[in-house]
């Protein structure tokens, strides 16, 4: 800790002695970029009356111009040209004094309303352990340190913070290249924010070490109260895989101002005692795309002679969001025919379904085609999934079959997903899985499973009992003929047909001691 004794506030009345001008002006503090106060604009009618300040600007705000002109009158006059008001430029316009009696000592004395107490300080700071090597990806927002104290024997107003960043590992080592900006927090609420990515924010302190100054906070501290502060980093967003890398943060020796109840500034911070934090590039946006066995069966579709048929879904996908949300610019959809007909000659149009609302339509043609849906401008939240729907309207067959003959088949055999992420990133991602066959047909039949079941025929025999129910639809205004027999065999003598498969997923031959194909319901023998 450092520790200032007290000395007498002072002001300084000073018949400028600039080109001889006789302004009266008190300064009761140091100025600097930022300071605002009647002080500032005292300063400020001093440098336009003698030319270093143009006239007829905002008064009273201590910016760019303002440090400019006290650069000219420090250079005129002998002193180093930094721009800060400081001691050495008081003491050159008028005349003060100050008065110690041991240790170091702080001249810069101001306002103490609304602070009570007497002649207090820092206690018990600490520069706490936790956070300390953050990861902080680009266009992120995170706490990388964080330090506390105790305000003793009065009120305490934290003014600023001066920061000092190094770079440890990677080959961009200017902070500004990579920080958006840096904030100071407690309890969640921010009490003080800087542009990091304004180089001027930046004064370099040795060889690739930055010091950055976080100002005009007048935070209170209440007597005997301890507050937390935390350093909040924001990564800039799309920053290259060369600007990642590792960097120390601290605070700068008597880096921490603060101001107590008589007015006398006391200081805290130690430049040795550092935590670090990474910068690097956020995960890619990924979509996991499902296709789903169940919801992709080969089919038989029933159309007609002389009418189109419409709105068969023809393939079914689950895509699933991850690291963030992501935005759907476009997807494809391959498309082939499985006989000698052209996919124009069958399909009518394609469409693109996402959550049951359509988002766009295309044709296709020859014998394998592409469709591409484009501009869809789709948003799926991070971690949510969404149902892509593909479907059809069918052409007529024509009466004598000219557009495609009965049996003819359609196939979709990939689906891709052009996507941006949260990054705005560009990104791909395929199913590389097939739907079903769609059959079309005019006198189709269908069969839809109802249920399955299982159970010990013999235990002593070592059988079982299978039983499988499923539901046969004839064409429309067609009566069908099923045989009256189930096996392994494809036999047109056999109503039904089935295999059996083992853990391994391969045909067991030769295992059926018996089969029946019975009707339960609806038909007739």
């Amino acid at each position: 800790m450092k520790i200032f004794t007290k000395i007498a506030a002072f002001a300084v009345v000073a018949a400028a002695l600039i080109a001889g001008n006789t302004t009266e002006a008190a300064f009761t503090r140091y100025l600097t970029v930022g300071s605002t106060g009647t002080d500032v604009s005292e300063l400020q009618s001093i440098l336009v009356s003698n030319g270093y300040l143009a006239s007829g600007l905002p008064m009273g705000y201590f910016g760019a111009l303002t440090k400019a002109a006290v650069m000219k009158w420090q250079a005129a006059v002998g002193l180093p040209a930094t721009g800060y008001f400081g001691p050495m430029s008081i003491a050159k316009i008028g005349a003060g004094s100050t008065s110690t009696t041991g240790g170091s000592t702080s001249s810069n004395t101001g306002s103490t309303s609304g602070l009570k107490g007497g002649d207090g300080d820092f206690k018990k700071y600490d520069l706490l352990g936790s956070p300390d090597n953050k990861n902080v990806e680009e266009g992120e927002t995170l706490g990388v340190m964080a330090f506390e104290f105790e305000a003793d024997n009065s009120d305490l107003l934290v003014e600023r913070t001066d920061l000092i960043v190094e770079k440890t590992a990677g080959t961009v080592k200017k902070p500004w290249k990579v920080l958006d900006t840096v904030e100071l927090t407690v309890g969640g609420k921010k009490i003080a924010s800087v542009d990091a990515s304004d180089e001027d924010n930046w004064d370099e302190q040795d060889t690739d070490q930055y010091r950055l100054r976080l100002e005009n906070i007048d935070y209170k501290v209440e007597d005997g109260k301890k507050v937390k502060v935390t350093v909040e980093v924001t990564v800039q967003d799309s920053i290259d895989s060369d600007e990642t890398g590792s960097w120390d943060i601290s605070i700068d020796d008597d880096g921490i101002r603060a101001r107590n109840a008589e007015g006398i500034d006391v200081y805290e911070g130690d430049i040795a005692d550092t935590r670090n934090f990474s910068v690097e590039e956020a995960n890619a946006g990924a979509l996991n795309i499902t296709v789903d066995d169940d919801n992709n069966d080969d089919q038989e579709v029933e159309v007609s002679e002389d009418n189109t048929t419409d709105d068969v879904v023809i393939y079914n996908a689950q895509v699933e969001s991850k690291d963030g949300d992501n935005e759907i610019d476009s997807v494809t959809v391959d498309i082939d025919s499985l006989g000698a007909a052209d996919l124009s000659d069958m399909v009518g149009t394609l469409y693109l379904f996402i959550d049951g609302e359509e988002v766009g339509s295309e044709s296709v043609s020859g014998s394998s085609d592409s469709a591409v849906f484009d501009d869809i401008n789709v948003t799926i939240d991070d971690n949510q999934e969404v149902d892509f729907e593909v479907r059809a309207d069918f052409e007529e067959q024509g009466t004598d079959e000219e557009n495609y003959v009965n049996g003819s088949a359609v196939q979709v055999t990939d689906m891709t997903v052009d996507f941006i992420d949260a990054q705005d990133d560009d990104q791909t991602e395929s199913a590389g899985t097939a739907g079903g066959e769609i059959t079309l047909s005019l006198n189709a039949l269908t069969v839809d499973p109802v249920s399955t079941s299982a159970g010990i025929y013999s235990s002593i025999e070592n059988k079982g009992q299978f039983s499988i129910k499923f539901k046969v639809t004839a064409p429309s205004e067609e009566d069908i003929y099923i045989p009256n027999g189930a096996g392994t065999s494809t036999a047109t003598s056999t109503g039904a047909h089935f295999a059996i498969y083992g853990s391994s997923n391969t045909s067991i031959p030769g295992t059926t001691s018996s089969a029946v194909l019975i009707r339960s319901s609806g038909g007739s023998d």
